[in-house]
């Protein structure tokens, strides 16, 4: 029989062998695994979006193929395939992304100018953070960034939050257009034009109610083989202003604060960013299927932040 003392010596160095946090890990949760041009994000080994800081054709980083815990892709094919999406817009809205459609004057909306992008060693344990460098059409760098993504298994999908942070040593104006912000290009059958629904948390459905509306939330949602799935965006509200919602039935949500004029809501909106200061702001973005609380779901996002 071994000694209590014996034990305790046994126990003594199997913990100085251990390391520390071990006896609670349940293995990896975010993994990050290069793959091609990109990244493959999965979720204990469960792949639900693929992220690329950018390539020749689409010049910004976006994630594409975001997809739920059953398999179902809910943003649209990139490139879109003919005879199975609507081709329009083929490099601008790549899935899921971040566009400025006047930084500075630029438009890096429409790839006017050029984001190069680069991941952050090391990755965390529930996400990653990317440094930007925005560079204008004659090469010229006119702001950086640093965003910062964290990822979360919620009880209705998989939650991406974005945050951003833009700086210039000689300031930024972030003018008024209606292509700006965080987007969304969602899967085809999701469409309204295929029979899917746009809401916000006013209650207010499709294009012709939401677009150019404030909201604390907006959904995209449908089914896709028989199965209800879609995406709720949650724009950062914080100490900055309400976004308004650029949404389209063909596909497109855009949770924008830069553009009151463009959506007919008073005098042009210019954020002017002093020099050496950082403008932030961000999004969180569900990606659901199955029976949801949108409005529920929209709150533990929101406190998930706090």
């Amino acid at each position: 029989m071994i000694s209590v003392r014996r034990w305790r010596l046994v126990i003594g160095v199997f913990l100085t062998i251990l390391p520390l946090g071990a006896v609670a890990e349940e293995g990896p949760r975010f993994q990050m695994t290069p793959d091609g041009t990109g990244y493959r994000l999965s979720w204990n080994d469960q792949v639900f979006a693929e992220f690329v800081p950018g390539d020749e054709k689409t010049p910004r980083p976006y994630f594409h193929r975001l997809t739920t815990p059953s398999g179902r892709v809910v943003t649209r094919n990139h490139p879109p395939l003919a005879g199975r999406d609507k081709v329009d817009h083929p490099h601008m809205h790549p899935g899921f992304w971040l566009a400025l459609a006047d930084l500075n004057g630029v438009d890096f909306w429409r790839l006017k100018g050029r984001v190069l992008s680069q991941v952050q060693q090391p990755i965390d344990k529930d996400g990653f953070t990317t440094r930007e460098r925005y560079f204008n059409a004659a090469g010229q760098e006119i702001a950086t960034g640093t965003t910062r993504y964290r990822f979360a298994r919620q009880p209705e999908g998989v939650l991406i939050d974005a945050t951003l942070e833009l700086q210039s040593p000689d300031g930024l104006t972030l003018g008024d257009q209606e292509e700006m912000g965080f987007g969304v290009r969602v899967a085809t059958p999701l469409n309204v034009e295929n029979g899917g629904q746009i809401l916000n948390s006013h209650g207010q459905k499709n294009g012709a109610e939401v677009w150019g509306k404030t909201a604390k939330w907006c959904d995209y949602s449908g089914r896709i083989d028989g199965q209800d799935c879609g995406l709720l965006l949650v724009p950062h509200a914080g100490k900055f202003r309400p976004s308004w919602f650029h949404a389209r039935d063909y596909g497109l949500l855009v949770a924008n604060p830069f553009g009151r004029k463009a959506f007919g809501q008073g005098e042009a909106s210019h954020v002017v960013v002093p020099a050496n200061t950082s403008f932030r702001w961000g999004v969180s973005l569900l990606i659901h299927e199955g029976a949801i609380d949108l409005a529920a779901a929209a709150d533990r996002m929101v406190k998930r932040r706090k």
